[in-house]
């Protein structure tokens, strides 16, 4: 039986696994690493610029 979100079946959505989440001692406290383990950078951008806004509790450091 399809799970709906928001009018469409989210257990039929298949994404490619090219990477992964991993904790870092950096700024960020997490990364999004791409399959040979380098920062995907819009994600770190993101999360730099969610930091330098004080978000930082909101992402688990």
């Amino acid at each position: 039986m399809p799970v709906y979100e928001g009018g469409r079946g989210v257990d039929e959505i298949h994404l490619a696994r090219w990477g992964r989440v991993v904790q870092s001692d950096g700024v960020v406290p997490w990364l999004v690493v791409d399959s040979q383990g380098t920062p995907v950078d819009p994600v770190l951008r993101f999360l730099r610029d969610f930091v330098a806004r004080g978000k930082q509790s909101e992402i688990g450091a």
